[in-house]
């Protein structure tokens, strides 16, 4: 099935999903996600709940196709230029998590340090999203969330920058991150931070 292997993956990444969610991390249009979802839920491999949250997941079934389809499915090139871009990530990422840390122990701090702090490591991650998103479309769709996520942070809004579930700064790079981890097929370590 076409794009079943870009669902899927978003859905790894994610752990549970709506298809508008899907399309932000994707790039894929909601017409084809919603045809997707239908044939991997009919087939056992993703599911779909109901309630206050709605959305949807991976069956177990669901991460063993994910599996089968992701393995061999990077071309060597793109899988060294995606392992070159993570040793690159993982200098930002602890600036990052530094920074969030500072944030959340001490709320009332002043803004601007910790905006120009955010600036510094969004700057530093550009040239590592450039590279990946020469890898496959959905990693250019994180140059753009994280930058809107950092717009409103300097305009004021403080969940912008780590609030959980909300599309925030670090919403989105703890997305990238998994997404690189998933992608080489790794785990996360405590090399990963």
């Amino acid at each position: 099935m076409e794009n079943e292997l870009p669902v899927l993956h978003t859905l790894r990444v994610r752990g549970f999903a709506s298809p508008e969610q899907i399309a932000e991390s994707s790039g894929l249009d909601l017409a084809t996600i919603r045809s997707v979802l239908d044939g991997t839920a009919a087939q056992g491999h993703t599911r779909h709940r109901e309630g206050r949250i709605s959305g949807h997941s991976l069956t177990p079934a669901g991460r063993a196709r994910y599996g089968q389809l992701r393995s061999g499915s990077l071309p060597v090139q793109d899988a060294r230029a995606v392992e070159a871009a993570y040793a690159s990530f993982l200098g930002p990422n602890q600036e990052l998590k530094e920074l969030i840390t500072g944030w959340q122990l001490h709320p009332g701090q002043e803004r601007d340090p910790v905006v120009a702090r955010l600036e510094g490591v969004h700057k530093n991650a550009v040239p590592i999203l450039d590279q990946l998103g020469n890898v496959g479309p959905r990693f250019r769709c994180y140059q753009a969330r994280l930058a809107a996520a950092l717009a409103a942070f300097r305009g004021g809004d403080n969940d912008a920058l780590a609030r959980p579930m909300t599309g925030s700064y670090h919403d989105v790079w703890m997305e990238l991150h998994e997404d690189l981890l998933a992608t080489l097929g790794r785990e996360r370590t405590s090399d990963d931070g």
